[in-house]
């Protein structure tokens, strides 16, 4: 089985003599797979978080876009309903404690 890059990273986190983890043991470098609508970790675990992914995942599709599929060519009324979901999301995403 080949190895996935996310083995790769926390491998030189753990491994490489330049890793920030040597200087700052307490900080770690972490996958989580869940909803991004939801808690993944418990209340005041987490100090800072960061991630290359979220912003573009809905917690629904709220309609077939017409034409393109690309969100700067869609349709007005389909970018509408696109931008409300997404204001929908951020505001039902949990809050910093």
């Amino acid at each position: 089985m080949a190895a996935l890059p996310w083995q790769a990273l926390f491998h030189a986190l753990a491994a490489d003599p330049a890793s920030y983890q040597r200087e700052h043991p307490h900080v770690r470098g972490v996958a989580l797979a869940g909803s991004f609508h939801q808690p993944l970790l418990p209340p005041a675990s987490v100090h800072l978080a960061t991630s290359a992914m979220s912003l573009h995942w809905l917690s629904a599709v709220p309609c077939v876009p017409q034409g393109l599929r690309v969100y700067s060519a869609l349709l007005p009324a389909d970018r509408d309903r696109f931008l409300a979901q997404q204001l929908a999301d951020w505001s039902g995403l949990p809050r910093p404690v």
